[in-house]
């Protein structure tokens, strides 16, 4: 079974037993989104050139102390074009992750998560010549957001056991309210630095340490169609303190996506 297929199985499988959930006694809401984005770019590295992003996302209000929220976050490009001498690695991801946040009051809010990452197409050569793709990492982190005059500064550490990396990030973000226009807009400023001890796990010999520091902006723009459905575009740019081979220092991705939520 190809990998989109099983995407768009297993997504429409997760929306549906979220619907009924939503239906059950209990307080439940589901989120699937599907976005289309001309880049793919995380913590300030490409990943891969145009792509469509569908997710499906499980909240859990006031689980416990707080609320839990699960997802099911995927990459699909649209190129199949692979260059064994790029760090660029244009093949499927797919994400599944898992947050529970704790609401000290209206303004300060802490929060686990965890992530599993899976690539799919990751190989250990490409035409005879040997790249060792990372298959797989598992992660988790701790964060906390606190907001004050309309700006939600947060900051969140993360640590990925598989690669042995360190991630510390810091956004703000604000919104600005277009009445008239019946939207918003969504800005928000991040900045981070990673260190890996085993930056590369597949590369045999001595572990590979990589570190670099990365730093971005974000702007949206969602509109709404109905109580429950949006659309969003939007433009980010991002960037790295670090060449590496084949991926350009700074980056420029526009996103279009339409959201639905029950």
């Amino acid at each position: 079974m190809k990998l989109r297929t099983l995407l768009i199985l297993v997504l429409t499988c997760l929306t549906g037993a979220a619907g009924l959930l939503a239906e059950d006694k209990y307080s439940y809401s589901a989120t699937s989104d599907f976005s289309y984005v001309s880049e793919y770019v995380y913590r300030g590295i490409k990943r891969t050139s145009s792509a469509l992003q569908p997710s499906v996302e499980v909240d859990l209000p006031n689980t416990g102390q707080g609320d839990l929220d699960v997802g099911l976050w995927a990459s699909q490009p649209l190129q199949n074009k692979r260059s064994p001498y790029s760090t660029e690695v244009e093949g499927n991801e797919v994400d599944v992750y898992a947050g529970y946040k704790v609401k000290v009051d209206d303004s300060l809010s802490f929060e686990a998560v965890t992530t599993y990452y899976w690539y799919p197409d990751a190989k250990k050569s490409i035409t005879g010549v040997p790249v060792y793709q990372t298959r797989d990492s598992y992660e988790v982190g701790l964060g906390t957001t606190y907001r004050i005059f309309g700006l939600s500064p947060s900051i969140y550490y993360y640590y990925d056991l598989v690669r042995r990396a360190q991630t510390v990030e810091g956004a703000v973000g604000y919104n600005v309210p277009l009445k008239k226009l019946g939207t918003a807009l969504d800005f928000n400023l991040f900045a981070g630095t990673q260190s890996a001890r085993d930056a590369f796990p597949r590369v045999p010999g001595p572990a590979i340490h990589e570190s670099y520091n990365y730093y971005g902006a974000e702007l949206s723009v969602p509109y709404q169609l109905s109580e429950h459905a949006k659309v969003h575009a939007g433009v980010a740019y991002s960037g790295n303190d670090k060449y590496l081979v084949g991926v350009p220092r700074d980056h420029v991705s526009v996103t279009v996506g339409f959201t639905a939520g029950f």
